[in-house]
């Protein structure tokens, strides 16, 4: 991952006028960093998850789940993870410019170049904002 500018902090606001489509952006506590496009294998892992999450989410209608969606968290934090899990009781709201709140579940599938912004700022951020999985 790559950090777009370390001297300025931006907002969901700056965040929501950057062009649509590659490359990808997430904005993390302020840094707009620019996430590599996924490996095979990294893709390979979350369509079988996705697979199974769907299925469970057929059988069970719990809830809903989604996958490479922007996550507003907070006016710092717009993330993309990789797939999302909203139960019908959480405090998410799904609108059409992404998510919006804590989702129940975050599913980030670690590659070499997100591991650290993975399991320790976004795992962070994620536990501020009341995500009950990750």
């Amino acid at each position: 991952m790559k950090v777009l500018s370390e001297e300025r902090k931006y907002t969901a606001q700056d965040f929501e006028r950057l062009p649509e489509g590659p490359p990808y952006y997430q904005l993390i506590e302020g840094e707009l960093i620019e996430t590599p496009t996924p490996e095979v294998i990294h893709q390979k892992v979350a369509g079988r998850l996705l697979y199974l999450l769907h299925k469970l989410e057929k059988e069970t209608k719990m809830g809903t789940v989604i996958h490479f969606i922007d996550l507003y968290l907070d006016e710092r934090n717009v993330f993309q993870p990789d797939i999302v899990v909203l139960l019908k009781e959480g405090k998410a709201k799904i609108e059409e410019k992404g998510i919006f709140g804590p989702p129940d579940v975050v599913v980030e599938i670690l590659s070499p170049s997100t591991a650290y912004y993975d399991l320790i700022v976004k795992k962070e951020v994620y536990e501020r904002a009341g995500v009950k999985e990750y």
